[in-house]
């Protein structure tokens, strides 16, 4: 579903947006997504003028890539502290070849990949994670995502894509090493992931939701 926005006089430029009209309900993985981006403190890419920008949504964790005239990566950890306080840090990712990773992804469809609830025989499971994805130009807006793509049939080439995608970004940003250290760097105390997950009910994908906490505890002593 697109909406088009037009450039008046004294009026602010709006981008043609393109967002599945199942995501303008207002619990949509869209929405909640927004509303996070604003408590870690993120653009909001509706309204950016960078020539590119790349936002992915993970359960634990948001990736920006930024192109303007050189590219800028960022991770952004995504914990809650107890009593349910968001907690998170802007990473840096310092590489040479990201003009190579950027290029992977490009050759990947990353910017017209379609949204899953568009695809032919797409699975939708009775519970599970969805991979977000947002994508932004000078002129235009695109929101997307993918439910659980590693878990799609082979003939599902969309699927695989996404799958490879998720696989490059987090291989390139070294996930798994900064994330441990960014859990390293937290006080001694209780924290909480917080993966909020999807249902369907009487034989359709609803957005009700559900949060699905795994609860970390750092220790003086392991």
């Amino acid at each position: 579903m697109l909406f088009f926005g037009q450039l008046a006089m004294g009026q602010e430029h709006q981008k043609e947006r393109d967002i599945p009209s199942s995501q303008l309900l207002s619990n949509s993985d869209y929405h909640q997504r927004k509303e996070l981006a604003k408590q870690i403190g993120l653009t909001d890419l509706e309204k950016t003028k960078n020539s590119l920008c790349l936002r992915f949504w993970d359960t634990d964790k948001v990736v920006d890539i930024i192109k303007n005239d050189s590219i800028e990566i960022y991770v952004y950890p995504i914990i809650y502290s107890k009593k349910g306080r968001l907690i998170t840090k802007e990473l840096l990712i310092c590489r040479t070849d990201k003009s190579l990773m950027l290029n992977q992804l490009d050759k990947l469809g990353i910017k017209n990949l379609p949204d899953c609830s568009t695809i032919a025989n797409y699975e939708f499971f009775d519970s599970g994670y969805t991979y977000c994805f947002e994508v932004s130009s000078i002129e235009n807006y695109r929101f997307f995502t993918y439910h659980k793509p590693q878990n799609q049939k082979r003939e599902i080439q969309e699927a695989f894509e996404v799958t490879e995608i998720v696989r490059i970004i987090n291989e390139f940003t070294n996930w798994p090493a900064i994330r441990d250290e960014f859990l390293n760097s937290l006080r001694i105390g209780k924290y909480r992931f917080t993966t909020v997950i999807g249902v369907v009910e009487k034989n359709r994908w609803t957005y009700t939701y559900y949060p699905c906490n795994t609860e970390f505890r750092k220790r003086i002593f392991k």
